[in-house]
């Protein structure tokens, strides 16, 4: 008897994923992937760079106010160590004699252990960051705003941009303060879960003037979004950040007055659209994954 035939077995397809399809090259090419955060990057300081004046302009609109708010917030509670009319408090004479200092090292051995007092110093310190953070990030979301509104129609002028924002105000207000809640309450629970917040909502304001919803829609759906993308969102709120502590670094060389918010103010303005604008673009490579 002969060898029956081997029938040969049917030749296994490929499976090609439709997004990585490319009729070119024989029709498996891979096509091009979403831009990377390098290449969002890239495209963020070539606009800056195109359009720095209509950028600057139209952000400084609402981080100038945010800034000069924000200066005023740190100073609004006089040192400790400065009496009613601005000057230092005068030093009291030391009591003499080694009885006098014994007692007196009692005193300050008993007043050093108590946490009260402590806690009611470092209240009003407390109180001027946690206001000057609020404004800070309210005139950001605000010109953030504007920002996105001028990346994604490709219209710079600062009038219409804000014109737009203005047209979606109270939407934006109820959605701020939502996120900003959020994020207030997440950040008293050791600062990691408002930090997950503040990335988790970063597109919020976007989601507001493109998608047209507000609420808790648009935290919904700006976390649905920056899931697929959060490291780069969190790299642009870092440089978001970086860009803000300089302004105030850089502002504490000069000597204590004006100047010194003039100075962090205008850092602020000239470098906060930049990771602005980064961040618009990424909501729309963010879109076309989602």
């Amino acid at each position: 008897m002969g060898r029956r035939p081997r029938r040969k077995s049917p030749r296994r397809q490929r499976f090609v994923r439709p997004d990585l399809y490319n009729p070119g090259s024989n029709g498996f090419a891979p096509a091009k992937s979403v831009q990377s955060s390098p290449s969002v990057l890239r495209r963020a300081l070539s606009l800056y760079r195109r359009h720095f004046g209509a950028l600057v302009i139209t952000g400084a609109l609402a981080i100038a106010p945010a800034s000069l708010l924000e200066g005023g917030a740190l100073h609004a509670v006089d040192p400790p160590h400065r009496n009613q009319g601005g000057a230092p408090a005068p030093k009291t004479a030391l009591p003499q004699g080694d009885a006098a200092r014994l007692q007196q090292f009692g005193a300050s051995k008993t007043d050093a252990v108590r946490p009260g007092e402590a806690l009611r110093a470092a209240l009003p310190i407390l109180y001027q960051t946690f206001f000057g953070v609020l404004l800070l990030a309210a005139g950001a979301w605000l010109a953030f705003a504007a920002l996105s509104t001028a990346v994604f129609t490709d219209d710079f002028s600062t009038a219409r941009a804000w014109a737009s924002a203005f047209s979606r105000l109270g939407p934006l207000f109820w959605t701020i303060l939502l996120s900003g809640a959020a994020i207030a309450v997440g950040s008293l629970c050791f600062l990691i879960p408002g930090a997950i917040l503040a990335v988790g909502l970063a597109f919020s304001v976007p989601v507001v003037m493109e998608e047209r919803l507000s609420g808790g829609d648009a935290l919904h759906r700006s976390w649905q979004l920056v899931s697929c993308i959060w490291p780069r969102v969190l790299g642009l709120l870092l440089l978001l950040a970086v860009f803000s502590a300089a302004a105030s670094g850089i502002s504490m060389l000069t000597p204590p007055g004006p100047l010194r918010l003039l100075i962090a103010t205008a850092i602020r303005t000239i470098c906060w659209p930049l990771p602005l604008a980064g961040l618009a673009l990424s909501y729309k490579a963010a879109c076309q994954q989602v």
